[in-house]
């Protein structure tokens, strides 16, 4: 519980150099003859231009959701499954072009549009099937009368 002992510099020693170091001798000071610098033709002006760096970051692959739009307009609600297979091509016009902000809103659309459109296509397939055990139920059966 009490604090550690203060670091101090007694007891430390200069360390020699590893052997086989050489030390270098320090550069001598630069030479700047006396009187007056004498007149010189400025060099011809060079510029440089570097292109900037070019770093590929992997991007998160959007899904076109194109199987789901298929199935959608096939089997449960036509109308929001031809805007959905609409919405699904647009994703994958975006991703080719290599634009990822509109092939990610692209993409959010069409899975909201197959999503409504697989549950008002399951609650109208439930209603008909509800209709149809009501109807056939109430009347008896169904009967064919062929003859009088």
């Amino acid at each position: 519980m009490y604090p550690p002992p203060a670091f101090t510099n007694e007891g430390l020693k200069e360390q020699p150099y590893p052997p086989g170091f050489i030390i270098q001798p320090p550069p001598p000071p630069y030479y700047t003859p006396p009187g007056p610098m004498p007149t010189q033709t400025p060099a011809p002006t060079m510029v440089i231009s570097t292109q900037p760096y070019v770093v590929a970051m992997p991007q998160r692959p959007y899904r076109d959701y194109m199987v789901l739009s298929m199935a959608t307009l096939l089997l449960f609600c036509w109308p929001l499954g031809i805007a959905a297979v609409m919405y699904s091509s647009k994703t994958r016009d975006a991703l080719r072009r290599g634009d990822p902000l509109m092939a990610a809103q692209y993409s959010h659309t069409a899975w909201i549009i197959n999503i409504v459109g697989m549950v008002i296509g399951s609650l109208g397939h439930a209603a008909w099937i509800i209709y149809v055990i009501y109807f056939y139920s109430t009347r008896g059966g169904y009967h064919i009368q062929l003859y009088g």
